[in-house]
């Protein structure tokens, strides 16, 4: 939500936002698409309620024609990096992350997260079983 709040604060020439704004916008949107908490993430936007999945699969650091931060993927879409970097190299499935973020410096911190996601979808995919 915060992101959509300052892309469109942005459009009107302004360089932050405001709680407030934030939740304004939430009213407006949650009344027709769909929104996807996750703990400890920003919630993902959907066109639409029927629109909400669990993964995306990985559209690479440049999907939509600049290149992203690690910090800006949407938790499904953190997911599904998971999985292409398990499926590239399941012994190193970090590096392939780093590499596919060209990513520079690896911190401590940075490198957490992603076994993090990459924990998150082995218990998916236990779940599953």
């Amino acid at each position: 939500m915060y992101s959509l709040s300052l892309e469109l604060a942005n459009l009107h020439g302004l360089t932050r936002t405001s709680k407030k704004q934030i939740d304004y916008i939430r009213q407006i949107v949650e009344k027709f698409a769909g929104l996807k908490e996750t703990d400890g993430y920003s919630p993902t936007l959907w066109i639409s309620p029927s629109d909400i999945i669990d993964l995306i699969e990985w559209r690479g650091v440049e999907v939509f024609g600049y290149e992203r931060k690690w910090s800006e993927l949407a938790y499904e879409e953190a997911i599904g990096l998971a999985q292409f970097a398990l499926s590239k190299n399941s012994t190193a499935p970090v590096d392939v992350m780093c590499e596919e973020l060209r990513l520079k410096r690896r911190h401590e911190s940075t490198l957490a997260q992603f076994n993090e996601w990459i924990d998150k979808l082995h218990r998916r995919e236990e779940l599953s079983i």
